[in-house]
């Protein structure tokens, strides 16, 4: 992608992703953040094309989450392991 286009990229995923945290009707925005960004996607590229970058989005985003979400778990586990260690079994 040319550098001249990310600035629309990445506001239609932020135009995008806010009007899904607005629409308190879609859980995490869900068809409502593909749609957005779809629609302003098919202003600089085919709407095929547009469809896929958008579901693939979604699924990024969500990995990412889960992937965080490990990251709070695993950190939590290893803080239990350590006051284990630390004030005795309990």
């Amino acid at each position: 992608m040319v550098p001249q286009y990310i600035l629309f990229l990445t506001g239609a995923l932020a135009i995008s992703s806010t009007l899904g945290l607005i629409a308190i009707f879609a859980p995490s925005g869900l068809g409502v953040r593909e749609g957005v960004l779809v629609y302003l996607l098919s202003f600089m590229m085919a709407t095929p094309v547009a469809v896929i970058i958008s579901i693939l989005t979604r699924l990024w985003m969500t990995l990412i989450e889960i992937g965080l979400i490990g990251v709070i778990y695993l950190h939590g586990q290893l803080r239990k392991q350590e006051k284990k260690r630390t004030y005795g079994e309990t």
